[in-house]
């Protein structure tokens, strides 16, 4: 049995203790000398409960065996609670869940190995947490579609996050659940394996979510009707699902109007889903990555649809993957750009030109692992990207005369990050160290130990420590060192 950290009080709960029961610890202490007195009985009960907020979760168990008045402080002013929920703790149950009556956010999370608690301990839960909003399920799978029915009935009305993931339950279950939870806004569900038992579609019922999960589900088109019907859907997030989804992105996309957040990851899609997803056109942020094609048309509709976009990511690792001609359009279209995460994308200097005039706000930028991407894509970078603040670079083939382009450019960086970049030596690194002490930068250099062949080994003057090498990397290690002292006292203005 284990409990998180809970984070600080709700203002609207009662108080923790009454004047009455204050001035009876008073009284108890007052024939004790001062020197002897305990100065936290003056302490108020909101500041005890602020210290406890501070505390890990062993010290908190610690400080509730203090006294009973710690105990009844510590248990009322936690309003978040994990459980193993093996079925060893049922016997338990009340007794537990009547020592923390404000909890608010409760996680029962159990082994796969073990067995977990079944539909009646979760009825429990419900009547017990008069103040639950958010539950999150883990391999419970003893839970069937009635017990998950049943609390929805007790407990449903105040329940605004529901998160699930290898339980017993199917899609079956899930429809009382989103129509007894008026309130709920976020639903996640993971690892639904019952879900093409007898599938049924599920509803939006009464629900009113903004935001929907679906990680690793089998049988998806049963929450198509949900995702159509969620008309104040802001964030979808599709993962891991099998089955071809170009026709689900053309049937869901067009009732989308509201969506501002889309995550798409190891999905079978083309370009015929990208096109359809440029019917959102409120769409802030899109996270695309490793699909099955990712095509500079689909790219392109989104630029032209999206015109809002403000966070793009696309991590591409097809056979042929985006290039200029999708982020040129990007450029042209998304004025509004401000991070902007391009993986395995063939990005040059003409593409990065244009999105670097025409997207003037643009602070976050990552390039990683593409051959297209050199000095001379760097140092366009350094020079059109004013408001940029932060960079990175990550297995990429430029050298030191990008990153001295890089030291007179980008006025605005406050953090650089170079790694698995084999030409940057550290001649480049300590002079970028130097030049911008203001700038956080973590530049991974490889270094290279030359070793003698071992036939060598007994010739007359051979080394056997290689003192050579060994007092470049000394003398290397000596300037880097002092290249980060300089940086704690930066020359006065």
């Amino acid at each position: 049995m284990g409990q998180t950290t809970s984070s600080a009080h709700s203002p609207s709960a009662p108080p923790l203790l009454s004047s009455t029961q204050r001035a009876i610890f008073n009284t108890r202490d007052a024939e004790v000398p001062s020197s002897e007195q305990d100065l936290t009985l003056h302490l108020l009960d909101e500041c005890l409960a602020s210290i406890l907020h501070k505390l890990s979760t062993a010290d908190r168990h610690r400080c509730s065996l203090v006294c009973k008045r710690w105990h009844f402080v510590e248990s009322t002013s936690r309003d978040r609670l994990a459980l193993h929920a093996e079925a060893a703790i049922e016997p338990h149950l009340s007794l537990i869940l009547s020592r923390y009556t404000f909890v608010t956010y409760l996680s029962l999370r159990c082994s796969r190995k073990e067995v977990s608690i079944d539909s009646r301990a979760l009825v429990l839960i419900g009547k017990h947490c008069t103040n639950l909003s958010r539950l999150k399920l883990k391999c419970c799978k003893a839970i069937s579609d009635d017990g998950l029915a049943a609390f929805a009935e007790v407990r449903g009305h105040s329940l605004k996050k529901f998160s699930c993931g290898s339980c017993g339950f199917s899609s079956k279950g899930l429809n009382p659940l989103l129509e007894n939870c008026p309130k709920l806004e976020d639903l996640s569900v993971k690892r639904l394996r019952r879900s093409s038992d007898e599938p049924q579609p599920i509803l939006p019922g009464a629900s009113r979510l903004r935001r929907l999960c679906l990680k690793e589900v089998t049988c998806t088109d049963v929450f198509g009707t949900l995702i159509s019907g969620s008309k104040q859907l802001r964030t979808l997030v599709l993962a891991r699902n099998p089955d071809m989804w170009d026709s689900f992105f053309t049937l869901i996309c067009e009732n989308l109007s509201e969506l501002v957040e889309l995550h798409i990851d190891f999905l079978k899609i083309s370009g015929v889903a990208l096109t359809a997803i440029a019917n959102c056109s409120k769409l802030e942020v899109l996270h695309v990555s490793k699909v099955w094609e990712c095509s500079n048309t689909g790219i392109a509709a989104i630029a032209n649809g999206c015109r809002g976009l403000k966070k793009l990511y696309i991590d591409d690792r097809s056979i042929h993957p985006v290039g200029d001609e999708g982020l040129l359009v990007l450029g042209n279209y998304c004025t509004k750009l401000q991070e902007l995460v391009l993986i395995g994308v063939s990005v040059t200097k003409s593409s990065l030109d244009v999105i670097a005039s025409n997207c003037t706000v643009l602070e976050r930028m990552a390039l990683c692992s593409t051959e297209a991407v050199g000095d001379t894509e760097l140092s366009c970078i350094a020079e059109r990207c004013i408001s940029l603040k932060k960079l990175c670079i990550k297995n990429c083939p430029i050298s030191d005369v990008g990153i001295e382009g890089l030291v007179k450019g980008c006025p605005s960086l406050t953090k650089v990050k170079v790694k698995r970049c084999k030409d940057v030596t550290m001649v480049s690194a300590l002079l970028f160290h130097l030049s911008r002490p203001s700038v956080t930068a973590s530049l991974d250099i490889p270094v290279e130990v030359r070793h003698e062949d071992e036939d060598l080994s007994d010739s007359p003057g051979h080394d056997p420590l290689n003192t050579r090498n060994r007092v470049f990397l000394g003398k290397s290690r000596l300037l880097l060192a002092a290249g980060n002292l300089l940086r704690r006292f930066p020359k006065p203005s």
